[in-house]
């Protein structure tokens, strides 16, 4: 808990600018969240306004809950994110498509359950002029047989977008 919050103290500390050169993409590596654990995640960042933009993201996550349960999960969400100079206000809708495997001791039987987690989110995202990409937000999942909240946090590198430059012949 200690590290999480030096971490956030450092984010929000850092000396940044206006948003000048505009991103399309990202890559993150993620703890908690979506990816139930842990997850790197591709951004596609898109439809660009003064505002803010609109992001798709779609990952792989792996979780181990003991030396014989574990999760593999696609994370995937649709956010918009508002715009205030370089620091966003995300909002949207995630969803995980997750494998549970669950393997029985005495007998080596291996059991698959497969869930569709599904729910809003709400967070904060900052993206420095370098590049730079730092992500914490909340949502609320539901599935067939209940809900739960979960936090995650992740980090990572925006792209920014290719210009092509018109040559006169």
């Amino acid at each position: 808990m200690k590290l999480f919050l030096i971490l956030l103290a450092f984010v929000f500390t850092l000396n940044t600018r206006a948003q000048d050169p505009v991103y399309r993409s990202a890559v993150s590596a993620e703890l908690g969240g979506l990816g139930l654990g842990y997850s790197a995640q591709y951004d596609y960042l898109f439809k660009r306004s003064d505002n803010g933009f609109y992001d798709a993201r779609i990952g792989i996550g792996a979780t181990k809950f003991s030396s014989m349960d574990y999760y593999i999960s696609l994370p995937h969400a649709l956010t918009y994110n508002f715009r205030q100079l370089n620091q966003f206000y995300e909002g949207g809708i995630g969803g995980i498509l997750a494998n549970e495997y669950t393997s029985n001791f005495p007998n080596n039987v291996v059991t698959v359950v497969t869930r569709y987690y599904i729910g809003p989110m709400i967070g904060y995202r900052s993206i420095s002029r370098s590049g730079f990409q730092f992500r914490i937000y909340a949502t609320w999942l539901f599935y067939k047989d209940g809900s739960f909240p979960f936090v995650g946090i992740g980090f990572g590198k925006a792209f920014k977008k290719k210009v092509r430059r018109m040559t006169r012949q």
